[in-house]
């Protein structure tokens, strides 16, 4: 359930609305609380404001966002290679499927083009994780299929291609198996929720303390607290769409774009 959230917030763009929400919502109480503090204090003993607490407060939020970013980056940049594995491995089972006679390499080569066209449109118009794992445990089912397919078919191969046929035909379509396993991996694969509570909550606290901050200083700038709001959103928005490419609303991964190059390559 909890996961099916995190994904609708993704997809739909709410998180970082939230954030942005809750960032102008904490800096106008902690201006609230800051006014209510020199109402009930003498103007002698006014409280004072150490830059430097305000200073580390800052820069831990500072370092949380950055780890967040950079760790979002990296399960990118996985996600990426695992999809350009995937692509070498359905070409390579395709091509191998010449070394089988014509009636199963004709089938072997349809149900491999029948995978492609499932994996391409395997992120479409999805509802929810349960429908994602169900579109996930048909391509599984569709690839058990093709490496049946692909054992009875070695056997049968033409004499002068069979010994090659059974040392690489079924090795390419588990190739395909792997690279597929790898990816449903990686995309189960985020940051632990105890990173964003963090974040969260340093971020409340940092908007507390900004509001705080300008009326205890006097120093009052709405301007740059919405521009530290929007920035804050766009952090968010962008950490967020590295961590679910396929479901953000930027489609940063072009999983889609490379398997379909290869669907026309096969044609």
């Amino acid at each position: 359930m909890l996961q099916t959230l995190q994904i609708i917030e993704v997809k739909y763009g709410l998180a970082p609305v939230f954030f942005f929400i809750a960032i102008v919502t904490f800096m106008w109480i902690g201006s609230w609380f800051g006014k209510w503090r020199l109402k009930k204090i003498s103007k002698d003993n006014a409280p004072a404001i150490h830059d430097d607490f305000l200073t580390a407060i800052f820069g831990i939020s500072a370092l949380l966002i950055a780890f967040s970013f950079s760790i979002a980056t990296e399960h990118f940049s996985q996600r990426q290679n695992a999809v350009l594995k995937e692509v070498r491995a359905i070409s390579s089972a395709y091509q191998v499927t010449q070394l089988l006679n014509a009636t199963d390499q004709l089938k072997l080569q349809n149900s491999i083009l029948d995978y492609l066209d499932n994996e391409i449109t395997l992120y479409d118009d999805w509802q929810n994780v349960e429908t994602l794992n169900a579109r996930i445990n048909d391509q599984q089912k569709r690839l058990n299929k093709i490496k049946s397919q692909a054992i009875d078919a070695s056997i049968d191969a033409p004499l002068r291609t069979i010994d090659l046929a059974k040392s690489n035909v079924f090795a390419s379509i588990e190739k395909m198996n792997e690279s597929f396993g790898e990816q449903v991996s990686l995309m189960k694969v985020h940051p632990p929720a105890l990173i964003l509570r963090s974040l969260v909550i340093l971020i409340a606290i940092v908007s507390f303390l900004s509001g705080y901050s300008m009326v205890i200083k006097k120093e009052h700038d709405w301007m740059l607290a919405f521009l530290f709001a929007f920035i804050m959103m766009g952090a968010i928005f962008v950490i967020l769409n590295l961590e679910y490419p396929n479901v953000g609303s930027l489609h940063l991964n072009n999983t889609k774009t490379q398997l379909m190059e290869l669907r026309n390559l096969l044609q």
